[in-house]
């Protein structure tokens, strides 16, 4: 396997027995916590190259070692770009760059400059490293704002520095809302009866007001509902909250993107079971996992930041601004985007899907909650 220096090495073998159990190991040596069909790790160490890795499958009736695959790091020698920018809000701009930079770089007020006067008053890094949270002054509605960056360097053995004179346009659009009762304009609901805009503790939200309903065969999503665009490169970003009581061990709820049609699609599921959290792609029907989260997704019942980030092949998802989830994966390389769950209910809101064009769309129903 060949990975660029700061980029995620993704490895996964296929196996059938009984009671499969597999560890991972990197030049003979178990990888602690590597124990899933599934193994990545963000390549940050040079002395990785030429690293041996292979997993051993057990069974009640023993075990087999894979062959070895060989890491072969390409060394960064390009300077980090910006990806898209979007504001959130009238006071937030979100900056994507196109690999991880350094926290020093990043969180520094002066590299960031926005035309019309408007100032820059705090930089946060997000924690997958890409992502820059500007607070600014007041940004008038609809108007095209020049962001300026400079000085921002990633985080390879290079060091390498943005391009001066590097900038992006950007548009804060206020929201569109939606009235109880009302769903999405376009959106198709699997099935329509499950789906409502309702008053959840005291705001408006999306509510997937059925549970225990019957998942569809070979692993599909029991529910969903889709949006009536399709996007190849993007962000989406959904406030959730489940609807499950704590008893339900595998509550879950689901992002659904590269959407062709009800049986071509991938979709990441979230479930209060670690291990099931999982990114998945449905091939003419058929389940097929892709990754497994990295870190436990649901400790409350609270809503909760959901993020899918695409940028080719590059697919990425984080939970409360932690990265939970890499993969590279080209199967569906554009589709529609939506919102669904194997079998469960919950509550969607916030929803936020920024195409590569720049474009944003905004699904956030009346009231924000608290």
């Amino acid at each position: 396997m060949t990975v660029p220096e700061g980029e995620t090495a993704s490895f996964s073998v296929a196996a059938v027995g009984s009671a499969l159990s597999y560890q991972w190991r990197k030049n003979g040596d178990p990888i602690d916590g590597a124990t899933m069909a599934s193994y990545s790790f963000t390549v940050l160490n040079l002395a990785d190259q030429g690293a041996a890795f292979d997993v051993i499958v057990t069974d009640t009736s023993g075990s087999l070692t894979s062959s070895e695959a060989i890491l072969t790091i390409e060394v960064d020698t390009l300077p980090p770009v910006i990806s898209s920018a979007l504001a959130g809000n009238e006071t937030n701009i979100d900056i994507i760059f196109s690999e991880s930079i350094t926290v020093a770089t990043a969180e520094t007020v002066a590299n960031y400059q926005i035309s019309a006067g408007i100032q820059v008053v705090g930089a946060v890094l997000n924690a997958n490293n890409k992502t820059v949270h500007l607070q600014t002054d007041t940004l008038a509605p609809d108007t095209v704002y020049t962001l300026a960056v400079s000085n921002i360097q990633d985080t390879s053995t290079a060091a390498n520095e943005i391009a001066p004179g590097s900038t992006i346009e950007v548009v804060y659009t206020p929201s569109m809302g939606f009235d109880n009762g009302e769903l999405p304009f376009g959106w198709t609901p699997l099935t329509a009866s499950r789906w409502s805009v309702v008053i959840e503790n005291g705001n408006n939200a999306l509510f997937l007001n059925t549970t225990n309903y019957q998942a569809l065969p070979v692993g599909r999503l029991g529910e969903h509902i889709i949006s009536p665009d399709s996007y190849a490169d993007f962000t989406f970003t959904v406030d959730v909250k489940t609807n499950e009581p704590a008893g339900n061990t595998n509550a879950d709820y689901a992002l659904v993107f590269g959407f062709l049609d009800g049986n071509n699609y991938y979709y990441m599921m979230f479930n209060r079971t670690p291990t099931n959290t999982q990114l998945h792609r449905v091939v003419e029907g058929e389940r097929q996992l892709l990754a497994t989260a990295t870190d436990s997704w649901l400790t409350n019942d609270d809503y909760n930041t959901v993020t899918i980030t695409r940028v080719g092949e590059a697919i990425e998802v984080s939970f409360g601004g932690n990265t939970v989830l890499q993969v590279n994966d080209d199967t569906f390389v554009a589709g529609k985007v939506g919102l669904g769950s194997f079998n469960d209910s919950a509550y969607f809101d916030n929803i936020r899907i920024t195409g590569g064009s720049g474009t944003v769309t905004d699904l956030v129903f009346a009231d924000q909650f608290e």
